[in-house]
């Protein structure tokens, strides 16, 4: 009966015992801060990665490619100095005259030679429009006049050689009545004509004369196209 108490004693003690040890432990437990690792078995914490808004970078720009630069090359100035010429200076000719096509005609339109060993002489004329083509005292476009004797008179049947601009002869005869008697014309655009009087053989018997046929003619005292051959005395 005695063994039987002591080994209930030493039962009730063993678990006074086991009591004070659980009580302990789980007010240690207690009193420590739990671990967040341990507290969360089996999961992983992933980082939170936040990217803020910025200002896209700067386009890189080619290089500019260097203009060719010359340098001025000093010159020296009159104190004797050295002075930089740092612009150039274009110099513009004055513009060309430009003389008008239609001015009054003068008589050295008509170059008349001397008439020196030759029957007739050459000479220039007023505007007259009794003679003239077209019913114009100076018509344009004809080279024009009469031959005449040493009176004045007018000779019909003589013969006119001319040369135009391009180089070709013809001759034409001057005129008798109804018309002025002794009067011819040649149609002469502008240029350079040669006119003189020959005889029937073709020989001249005058200067030659050279009209420069003007575009127009807008009156005057001297009709720069009539050319009048005269009979010497």
């Amino acid at each position: 009966m005695q063994d039987r108490s002591s080994v209930i004693a030493i039962v009730v003690i063993l678990a006074i015992c086991c009591l004070g040890a659980y009580v302990a432990v789980t007010g240690y437990f207690n009193t420590r801060p739990p671990d967040a690792t341990s507290a969360t078995p089996g999961i992983q914490a992933t980082p939170l990665v936040i990217n803020l808004p910025t200002d896209p970078p700067a386009a890189t720009k080619p290089p500019l490619a260097l203009a060719h630069t010359v340098t001025p090359l000093p010159v020296p100035s009159p104190l004797g100095a050295l002075r930089t010429i740092t612009a150039a200076v274009t110099v513009q000719a004055p513009p060309a005259t430009i003389r008008p096509t239609n001015v009054p005609a003068t008589a050295t339109n008509a170059a008349v030679p001397a008439c020196a060993g030759f029957a007739f002489c050459a000479q220039t004329g007023s505007p007259d429009a009794t003679i003239a083509p077209t019913g114009a005292d100076c018509p344009r476009n004809y080279v024009w006049g009469r031959v005449v004797d040493n009176l004045g008179k007018g000779i019909p049947g003589r013969k006119i050689a001319f040369m135009d601009p391009i180089g070709t002869n013809v001759t034409v005869e001057t005129k008798g009545p109804p018309d002025s008697p002794g009067a011819y014309n040649i149609p002469a655009p502008a240029g350079a004509w040669i006119v003189w009087l020959v005889d029937g053989s073709g020989n001249r018997v005058s200067p030659q004369v050279t009209v420069n046929m003007p575009a127009s003619f807008l009156g005057g005292t001297i009709c720069p196209s009539r050319v009048d051959f005269v009979q010497q005395k």
